[in-house]
């Protein structure tokens, strides 16, 4: 084994120092198309699973792209979606002012005065929204997992399982050295992150059935 390690390397095996077999990450590359940010480019019925990750809460006509993600996956396809969750807005929400404190104290000691001021630019007093609803406590609901399969239900889905990602953090990463075992932990008091849903398609609008397992 060679001797010219990242520090990430070391970090990675001193982690799992139990861990015997050495392996190669291979580089796999995938064909990227063009896409109009409105129809999908494949035919109907191509994919096996629709997968997307933080992507929803950012669309505006969430109408129309979950049509087109239902009419390029297969009749027995599924859908799988991870999104935010109302404890990640609202220990985002909270979390905004250590941020907003801990960037005036850099600016102040790094002296970074002179041409922008004392106040980080760009930043606003009053938590921002995270995706395209009207504001910050707008989304404590629209997050949850009875808002989320209402809008999926109408749009031709069933959910069929929503569970957490099981580990915590916020929209500011104040603490980015905690490791997972402490999110995890910390998940199981104060909330997960993320929920993962999983939906498959059916021919008539149904009303939302929601399987949830609890971190």
């Amino acid at each position: 084994m060679s001797d010219c390690k990242s520090s990430i390397e070391r970090r990675i095996e001193k982690s799992f120092a139990w861990l015997s077999i050495g392996i190669v990450l291979v580089p796999i590359h995938f064909d990227v198309g063009d896409y109009d940010g409105v129809n999908i480019p494949f035919e109907n019925g191509h994919f096996d699973i629709v997968f997307s990750s933080n992507v929803l809460e950012h669309v505006v006509d969430i109408d129309r792209l979950l049509n087109e993600c239902k009419r390029v996956m297969k009749p027995d396809g599924l859908a799988i979606h991870i999104m935010p969750t109302p404890a990640w807005r609202f220990w985002t929400i909270v979390s905004h002012y250590p941020y907003l404190i801990g960037s005036v104290l850099k600016r102040i000691i790094s002296k970074e005065l002179v041409s922008s001021g004392v106040y980080p630019e760009g930043t606003p007093i009053i938590p921002p929204p995270h995706g395209t609803y009207p504001n910050a406590l707008h989304e404590l609901y629209c997050y949850s997992k009875w808002s989320w399969a209402r809008v999926f239900a109408a749009n031709g889905f069933q959910l069929t399982d929503c569970h957490s990602t099981g580990v915590f953090c916020s929209g500011y990463a104040l603490f980015p050295n905690i490791g997972i075992a402490v999110r995890k932990k910390f998940s199981s008091i104060l909330g997960s992150a993320g929920n993962i849903y999983t939906l498959c398609g059916v021919k008539e609008l149904v009303k939302p059935r929601i399987n949830v397992h609890s971190p």
